[in-house]
């Protein structure tokens, strides 16, 4: 048999896929979009790369225009103005046009290209996500804003309301246009925070001929800013939730203002000198704001029969009975809220909405916009320089007069000296209230202003925010001095306090501290009158997680137990014209993350108190500190506030 060649094997055959035949339409159709792809991979996005830089010139010097004006606006102290509304609104439309315009001339809107090129874009959708956040909570802001400022109006009787027809009360529909704009707000926030993770904490680079100084400059601002940012958002929205119930829109609403009395402090700030019941509905307060006495609402029908609840049972109530006057008991003012919201409740068979109570440091502000106010009935005429002393005089003569046996209330004056400020306002103008209402909120961080919300999701903000006068400790390390005048007196207000930690930060991640409390009781003389002894229960509080733990001084050890925290309290008295120390020593074990160390130093609300804090390392390490106000001489890292009057977290890296 012959053999068969390779070569001569029969040839299979295959018959031919069917080609599919384009238009020529189709191909060109194809090709245009094929050659747009190429071109902007290659380098052009509508433009050629040698023009790209020119343009982008132009409209990066309109965007540094716009940003000066929107941080000139920020900076203004009628942030919210109704009249700036609508430049707000012109700065950020302009602003995002020119972000948008720098993203279009970016290959392929710089979705794709060099790193440089992406990390641009995401810098620039960032600042563009940051206007869209702004425009929407400035829109929600503009619905409502008439309709504040007619509550505001109704609430100080102020001859306002009926400056003209765009002063309404506020409606449901109002207020459901403002939350879907501020839900547009936080959608938009929540982009801004993802391009944040994105693009980390390294600057952008000059990209596509397109120069990444401006948007740095943006960029940095919003980072500037961000923390503030992102509490403010939530916030808003949460208020809006349940200011349709704060207004009395949906249904009548009753909130309680009252003021707090430093010169007999407490934990959460003070007794409760007067009161104030804010009843609305439609929008409008309803009843007359008329401060009264704390007296005319505790005791003595009441106040015998509420019993100190048992975490607070170191406390003796004055005359054997406890209301609203002694209910800030505890420096959470969750906790004292509370407090103030079951007694208000017992003693009236009535349920609020919402309290806000405030300390002296608010009439202080009142004063210093509306100038000084002349209280009639006490024939003084007070200043923000002198209304903390005139209140102390009032105080020391009531008490002078006030029979002393048991049952007996001491009239502290209090209302009149809030009547008379308060009624200042009905003369204000918008200007002023705006001012006021800045106050407000900066009082909010220093626990001058406290509010609570009987609202989960209000409270659970105003805590985000730190705003709710609570007692945190997030960090590794806290510190927080607490004072209660257990006296029948208003001997606080005479005292003067001196806080003074020495801290050891060891290679065994431990820090050691040694805190010494000094106390200064002025004689008569110097006084200018006594108010008897100075009984105080100091409380020094820590993390639950210690070490070690020492007392020593003239004081007598109290066990208390406080949730979350070490509770370091001891007794003292002091007669005037003495003073006394007081020291205190614990170790507490650190974590360490990223070796930096983070002490949070916590007000007592209402208290003058003058922090000194030094930090040593041990043998071997050394420190470098973070926290700006913070100097480090020699090694050793010196800190100070006098007087304290907001939280401070202190930072340094330990090496």
């Amino acid at each position: 048999m012959r053999r068969v060649d390779v070569l001569e094997r029969p040839t299979q055959t295959v018959a031919a896929a069917p080609r599919t035949r384009f238009s020529r339409s189709t191909k060109l159709a194809v090709g245009i979009v094929l050659g747009v792809v190429v071109l902007n991979l290659i380098g052009f996005s509508g433009l050629w790369v040698t023009n790209v830089a020119k343009a982008s010139r132009a409209i990066t010097n309109d965007l540094d225009l716009h940003v000066a004006r929107l941080t000139t606006l920020l900076h203004s102290t009628d942030i919210f103005d109704e009249a700036m509304l609508p430049q707000w609104q012109t700065e950020l439309n302009a602003a995002s046009a020119d972000l948008q315009k720098l993203n279009g001339l970016l290959p392929l809107g710089g979705n794709i290209g060099t790193r440089d090129i992406t990390r641009m874009h995401h810098g620039i959708q960032m600042a563009n996500d940051f206007c869209q956040a702004l425009q929407n909570l400035f829109g929600g802001i503009g619905i409502v804003e008439p309709g504040l400022r007619a509550f505001l109006y109704s609430l100080l009787k102020s001859p306002g309301i009926a400056q003209g027809s765009t002063v309404v009360p506020m409606t449901l529909h109002d207020i459901n246009n403002a939350q879907a704009l501020i839900r547009n707000s936080n959608n938009a926030w929540e982009l801004v925070e993802q391009e944040r993770q994105i693009l980390g904490n390294a600057p952008l680079s000059d990209a596509f001929g397109i120069s990444a100084t401006p948007i740095n400059r943006f960029v940095n601002y919003i980072n500037q800013t961000f923390p503030n940012y992102a509490k403010a958002f939530p916030a808003i929205s949460a208020l809006l939730d349940h200011f349709h119930i704060l207004t009395g829109i949906l249904r009548p609403g009753h909130l309680l203002l009252a003021l707090a009395d430093p010169d007999q402090l407490r934990p959460g700030g003070g007794a409760i000198g007067a009161y104030a019941d804010v009843r609305t509905n439609g929008g409008k307060v309803t009843n007359r704001l008329q401060f009264q006495d704390i007296s005319r609402l505790d005791c003595p029908t009441i106040c015998a029969q509420n019993a100190v609840p048992p975490q607070y049972a170191w406390y003796t109530p004055q005359d054997g009975m406890w209301g609203v006057r002694d209910s800030e008991l505890d420096p959470n003012f969750q906790q004292s809220g509370m407090q103030i919201y079951n007694l208000y409740l017992a003693e009236t068979g009535e349920a609020v909405d919402g309290i806000m109570v405030f300390t002296p440091a608010l009439l202080q502000q009142i004063l210093q916009i509306m100038g000084p106010v002349v209280v009639r009935s006490l024939h003084v005429t007070v200043s923000v320089k002198n209304v903390a002393q005139a209140m102390y005089r009032e105080h020391q003569k009531a008490l002078a007069l006030s029979p002393q046996i048991a049952g007996a209330a001491i009239p502290t004056y209090d209302e009149l000296f809030a009547n008379a400020i308060f009624d200042t306002l009905a003369h204000a103008t918008n200007s002023q209230l705006r001012q006021i209402g800045t106050a407000l909120l900066h009082d909010l961080t220093t626990k001058d202003v406290q509010l609570f919300s009987i609202y989960e999701r209000v409270e659970t903000q105003l805590q985000s925010l730190g705003a709710d006068g609570s007692l945190n400790a997030p960090y590794d390390d806290s510190l927080a001095v607490v004072d209660t005048n257990m006296g029948r007196n208003f001997t606080s207000a005479g005292v003067t306090e001196r806080i003074s930690d020495r801290i050891t930060l060891d290679q065994a991640h431990m820090a050691t501290h040694a805190l010494t409390v000094t106390y200064n009781y002025p004689s008569p003389a110097t006084l200018g009158s006594s108010s008897g002894v100075y009984d105080d229960l100091v409380q020094v509080l820590v993390p639950a997680q210690l070490a070690a733990r020492t007392i020593s001084g003239a004081c007598k050890q109290i066990a208390i137990t406080f949730t979350g925290s070490t509770d370091l309290a001891c007794r003292l008295k002091l007669e005037p014209g003495a003073s006394v120390s007081l020291r205190f020593s614990w170790a507490v074990p650190l974590s360490l993350q990223n070796h930096i160390y983070r002490l949070l130093v916590q007000r007592q609300a209402g208290a003058e108190q003058n922090y000194s804090i030094t930090l040593i390392a041990a043998k071997g390490g050394h420190l470098t500190p973070v926290s700006a106000d913070a100097r480090l001489v020699k090694g050793v890292v010196t800190w100070s506030r006098a007087p304290l009057l907001n939280d401070v977290d202190l930072s340094v890296i330990v090496m």
